[in-house]
């Protein structure tokens, strides 16, 4: 049994240390896409404005205003 103990740690080792290096790399690549996307966004100025919600009522055709004056 203690042979089969050691050679779990050993594994669980190599596993938790390869987690710790993607875990690294993921910060930095998470660091990048965010330094990158504030200076897009510094680029291309103000985001334009929100687009008015319809109101649900479509204006009348051109012939019905004309018939109601």
């Amino acid at each position: 049994m203690p042979v089969e103990r050691a050679v779990g740690a050993h594994v669980a080792d190599a596993l938790r240390e390869a987690l710790r290096e993607r875990r690294q790399v993921l910060k930095i690549e998470a660091a990048q896409l965010r330094r990158d996307g504030g200076e897009n966004a510094y680029r291309r100025g103000p985001a334009p404005p929100a687009p008015a919600a319809p109101s649900g009522l479509a204006p009348p055709p051109d012939g019905a205003r004309a018939a109601q004056s």
